[in-house]
């Protein structure tokens, strides 16, 4: 889900800095494009490292999908609520289980703690 969020949240970006990028002058004599880069050389450098995070991504030459993308998403976050409902008697059963173990664990520590007192009582 992590993975999908981010390949949604850098098509957003790119689709948002793609038209910046292809608005860049010709070369020209006057230095329009020079220009032209300077005014927008942030949101340059942001569009070719989204362009380069989608390509590592294992996506090189394939069309960005960012609606398949969301529609898997959705599908996975429903399926992760649907499992997350199923184990709630479970994660409330287990949390039980650790208050006991807790209280068994303080128990035998503070038997511990007496024994090594009267050890060294007997000692003295």
């Amino acid at each position: 889900m992590k993975k999908l969020k981010d390949l949604i949240r850098l098509a957003e970006d790119y689709a948002r800095l793609k038209p910046i990028v292809d608005a860049i002058p010709a070369k020209s004599g006057f230095g329009k494009q020079e220009k032209y880069k300077a005014e927008h050389d942030s949101e340059i450098g942001q569009f070719y490292a989204v362009k380069r995070k989608l390509d590592n991504a294992g996506l090189p030459g394939k069309k960005l999908t960012p609606k398949q993308w969301q529609a898997e998403l959705e599908m996975l976050m429903e399926q992760y609520a649907a499992k997350t409902a199923a184990l709630k008697p479970v994660y409330g059963d287990l949390k039980k289980l650790r208050d006991i173990q807790f209280k068994i664990d303080s128990v035998l520590h503070d038997q511990q703690r007496q024994q090594q007192q009267r050890k060294q009582e007997v000692e003295h």
